[in-house]
């Protein structure tokens, strides 16, 4: 039985991204745990005190993440959200120069 997640072919929050037909409810997943991992590691790391040099890495990660996203979403002609992706590549970049720079 398909979770509510992924039912069907990614109904429910999955089937309003058209990005999601081309990929398994693994590879979703998979992408969101890597977002929502990357943005603990922006935040905790320097909050804590705790390994710095993971802030900066963490960003750096996302912003890979945001290039990857930029290829997917040019690939299939949804221009629309190049501004959100561009934004957030950009400012993952900020922050990955300006962490690394404070160490």
């Amino acid at each position: 039985m398909p979770s509510t997640l992924t039912g069907g072919r990614h109904s429910g929050v999955c089937g309003r991204m058209g990005w999601t037909e081309g990929y398994s409810a693994t590879q979703i997943k998979a992408i969101a745990g890597i977002e929502v991992l990357g943005g603990i590691g922006v935040i905790l790391p320097w909050l804590t005190g705790i390994a710095k040099v993971l802030t900066p890495l963490a960003a750096l990660g996302l912003a890979v993440t945001m290039v990857g996203a930029l290829v997917v979403h040019g690939r299939r002609g949804e221009k629309e959200s190049f501004p959100v992706n561009g934004a957030l590549l950009a400012l993952a970049l900020v922050v990955s120069i300006l962490r690394f720079t404070q160490l």
